[in-house]
């Protein structure tokens, strides 16, 4: 009974002064303004330790001197049971005027933001109950899980530099997002490597934006149709402007056609159509030569096409102008792309040309 009365007191001193040295830990943020070096700085990696402080009395309260080999320390996730995470029984613990000082050597996976709980037993006696839960000071809060770190400094708010060959950040989820960044004007996510990879999605993990994507298409690539009267139609290409001029040998109506090679993924998201924007002009001034219609489409594994957009109204004009060719909603392209213009030329010379020039295909995610 005497020697159970000892360690009652040993682990209600533990418990208050491990507390101490907790917040002892704690850094308050650097003055307003400062800017942290960058490269490499001189910081050395705290150590995988619990601190824990005490004070060893006799059973009538007396401080306590000399060499203890047979206190041992051990961390729990629950507060009764389970399995030892961490422990440590110091071979040789110090103690002067009763106080002391250790550490338990244990792994950042085991203090992970879980409850945790300290046992204490001294030699053959059962552990002292009930163990003891262990609370993080005061900072550590922003660093458990789901906790915020909120600022409105205009300089960076967490910098995370390994200066090894592992990785910066790691993030992972079972069925969610690993990582995820949002700024209202700045980078949400920002990745910089000098010879290795920034920013990497691995496995089946995919790397989303909800930002639109441009996909310039050039109309040097657009061809004659092979419709009725599309043998007629001939192309200009003009190198120096990069558009092209079209007109009509004899047939007052013709097609041509411009392929356009996307990408059915952008970093292991399939893209989807969304709009095809295209510009024009007309060389008569009589606006009689005109763009009747323009449908985007793709080709189906099986030699048919799909319909992604028509442009149905009639459009003419002596200065280049441009209009959009819309989805009723985003599709997802399965197959090669591309553009069919129908045209209508009221004479059949070099004079009653249609240019197309400037064009981009919109894609979403």
């Amino acid at each position: 009974m005497k020697r159970q009365r000892f360690f009652i007191g040993i682990l209600v001193a533990l418990l208050s002064m491990t507390l101490t040295a907790g917040l002892s830990q704690a850094q308050a943020p650097p003055p307003e303004g400062e800017v942290q070096p960058e490269g490499e700085v001189g910081i050395a990696a705290v150590g995988a330790y619990i601190p824990v402080q005490g004070r060893l009395t006799d059973a009538s309260g007396n401080p306590l001197n000399g060499t203890f080999n047979n206190v041992s320390l051990r961390i729990y996730e629950t507060g009764s049971g389970g399995s030892i995470l961490c422990q440590v029984t110091p071979p040789s613990l110090q103690v002067s005027n009763g106080l002391f000082s250790t550490s338990i050597p244990c792994s950042s996976s085991v203090v992970n933001g879980q409850q945790l709980y300290l046992g204490v037993q001294v030699g053959t006696d059962t552990e002292m109950s009930p163990r003891q839960p262990i609370y993080p000071v005061p900072y550590a809060f922003s660093l458990k899980p789901g906790a915020n770190i909120i600022d409105n400094s205009s300089g960076t708010l967490l910098v995370v530099q390994n200066n090894g060959s592992g990785r910066g950040v790691y993030g992972y989820s079972l069925s969610g997002e690993g990582v995820r960044g949002w700024s209202e004007a700045g980078s949400g996510v920002h990745g910089h490597s000098t010879t290795g990879v920034s920013l990497m999605a691995s496995g089946t993990g995919v790397i989303k934006s909800t930002a639109d994507t441009d996909w310039n298409v050039s109309p040097l690539n657009i061809v004659p149709g092979d419709a009725s009267g599309d043998g007629d139609l001939k192309i200009v290409h003009s190198t120096q402007f990069g558009w092209v001029a079209l007109y009509s040998a004899g047939a007052d109506d013709c097609t041509a056609l411009l392929p356009v090679d996307v990408g059915a993924y952008l970093f292991g998201t399939r893209v989807k159509f969304s709009e095809f924007h295209f510009c024009y002009s007309m060389a008569d001034t009589d606006l009689d030569d005109k763009i009747t219609q323009v449908d985007v489409e793709y080709v189906r594994t099986n030699g048919t096409n799909q319909s992604l957009c028509s442009f149905t109204t009639d459009v003419s004009s002596t200065t280049w102008t441009c209009q959009t060719c819309t989805a009723a909603s985003p599709v997802d392209i399965y197959g090669p792309l591309f553009a069919r213009f129908t045209l209508h030329f009221v004479g059949d010379t070099s004079n009653d040309r249609i240019r197309l020039g400037h064009m981009f295909v919109r894609l979403v995610e």
